[in-house]
């Protein structure tokens, strides 16, 4: 059980900094923040499918 508390506190992490490290082009104001928020967004089916996979075994 240690070692996949431990596991977890290492992914958390992982991610966090993957996250802060996302960068967006400097200048983008309004609708064109709008638009470039899009397109580096996920797909909706990509959330449930990855929940679906990750959470059976956890």
């Amino acid at each position: 059980m240690l070692m996949l508390a431990l596991t977890d506190g290492v992914v958390a992490i992982a991610m966090t900094l993957l996250v802060l490290d996302i960068k967006l082009p400097e200048g983008l104001r309004g609708a064109e923040l709008h638009q470039a928020l899009e397109e580096a967004s996920v797909d909706d089916r990509a959330t449930p499918a990855n929940m679906g996979v990750w959470l059976p075994p956890w």
